[in-house]
């Protein structure tokens, strides 16, 4: 059997609260009953609520539990850094490289009309979704991009699912924001 490796990662926008300490209680129960490593990754994703006093309460309230954790910002380890927003970098890699295979594409919707889009489908009775109106332009490049459109996010194809058909995951806005995972089936 493979290292067990479980994190918690909590997102540094307030206090730390019973379920997340039920959950950092559990993952480092299962981790030290299989021999295995607890990692604290902070998902400080939201940049206008994180706030590095959560962080450090956070952090605090963790100790004051008894639980230690093998990996993490304050401690390092071998899959650092720890907090989302220190790899961004990498992410950033990986989106191009996933842009670049035609996994991905950019998408130039604004948010009010993907609002718009939404309603509309909700008044028709449908589940709210993403039409997907983006997609043929990756066909040909980066159109949108070279006619001056801000992008909006960009959409990663994960495959599709007989029920709720094309699965696509949104990966956060325009470059220099954080990553945030969004389904857009």
């Amino acid at each position: 059997m493979s290292e067990v490796r479980v994190r918690f990662a909590p997102s540094p926008t307030g206090s730390l609260h019973i379920g997340n300490a039920r959950t950092a209680l559990f993952n480092w129960l299962f981790a030290r009953r299989h021999g295995g490593r607890l990692v604290l990754r902070i998902e400080d994703t939201d940049p206008e609520r994180s706030r590095p006093e959560f962080e450090a309460a956070i952090v605090e309230d963790l100790k004051w539990l008894g639980l230690q954790w093998d990996e993490g910002p304050d401690v390092g380890g071998r899959a650092g850094p720890y907090r989302q927003s220190e790899r961004l970098a990498s992410y950033r890699t990986a989106v191009e490289r996933l842009l670049e295979e035609g996994k991905a594409y950019y998408c130039f919707c604004s948010p009010a009309a993907l609002e718009a889009q939404r309603r509309e489908r909700l008044a028709r009775g449908l589940s709210p979704r993403y039409d997907g109106r983006c997609r043929a332009l990756a066909s040909h490049a980066l159109t949108g991009r070279e006619q001056g459109l801000p992008v909006a996010s960009i959409l990663y194809i994960l495959g599709a699912d007989e029920a709720r058909g094309r699965l696509e995951r949104a990966l956060g806005a325009s470059a220099g924001t954080l990553p945030a995972s969004t389904e857009a089936s």
